[in-house]
């Protein structure tokens, strides 16, 4: 019996179900400072944001580990496209209603289509690094610059291995009383500090709006004339209204402009 033909989307489908999955998993690594000094903390923020993201019905849910310090913090994140940005959503929404002690955030490194999850929940531990002695300096090569930030992302990746092998064995809120076993393995407060100045990290605000908006080339209005109406709907993921300055009327010998003509707000 000959075998029907496959498409690339029905190996993809077939590897999917094989590795007990909805769609593709991504892992974003980010970093910030925080100003939480009552309820909630920080640790309960980020809870909070997970439990509601995982309360939807969701393709892939949302896993993680948030590492927290006295004002700093580290936070990875492991689920799909979707709830990765959902949970980035809410960090902004509660931002601009002024619900979030956060201010500069940056993102380590993003991974995308990862092979398998660190793990299997999310789970935040504060923590106790030990004090980084030797002084941190701008680089002027591409190499010197990147070596504080690999430095960090290998600490992580460390310790995050160091909780997978332990979360088949004991509850992972025990791991607290483990982590100072691996504080060689957590990232100094002097060196998140230095990294959170860097320049060519990118802003996590910067990379959920890549996201969240498509992308809109001025310079194409720029070189049409007259202007042409909008051949992609930009505003259609904002419930903002657009206000057009003007309309526009073509004007002949028997027209006359309308001087009652006012500003439209129209919704697209």
């Amino acid at each position: 019996m000959t075998e029907g033909v496959r498409t690339l989307y029905d190996v993809v489908k077939e590897k999917l179900y094989k590795a007990d999955r909805q769609t593709y998993l991504h892992r974003i690594i980010y970093i910030g400072v925080h100003h939480f000094t009552r309820q909630p903390t920080v640790e309960k923020f980020f809870e909070d944001i997970v439990i509601q993201v995982n309360d939807q019905e969701l393709d892939e849910f949302l896993t993680g580990f948030l590492l927290y310090y006295e004002e700093h913090f580290i936070h990875v994140v492991e689920g799909s496209q979707g709830t990765i940005l959902r949970h980035l959503r809410r960090i902004f929404t509660a931002l601009s209603m002024g619900t979030a002690s956060l201010e500069t955030m940056k993102v380590l490194i993003a991974c995308h289509n990862i092979k398998q999850r660190f793990f299997k929940q999310w789970i935040a531990l504060r923590a106790r690094p030990s004090v980084l002695i030797e002084d941190i300096t701008i680089e002027d090569d591409k190499e010197g610059t990147w070596r504080p930030i690999k430095s960090c992302i290998t600490k992580m990746y460390k310790l995050a291995a160091f909780i997978y092998e332990k979360q088949e064995r004991t509850d992972l809120y025990c791991l607290a009383s483990d982590l100072p076993l691996q504080s060689k393995n957590i990232p100094e407060v002097r060196l998140i500090s230095f990294i959170l100045t860097s320049k060519v990290l990118m802003d996590l605000k910067d990379y959920a709006d890549a996201y969240f908006y498509i992308c809109k080339r001025k310079s194409y209005h720029e070189l049409i004339w007259p202007p042409l109406e909008d051949l992609v709907p930009y505003n259609i993921l904002t419930q903002e209204e657009s206000l057009f300055l003007c309309d526009r009327i073509t004007l002949n010998e028997d027209v006359q402009p309308d001087t009652n003509l006012k500003t439209k707000s129209v919704r697209v």
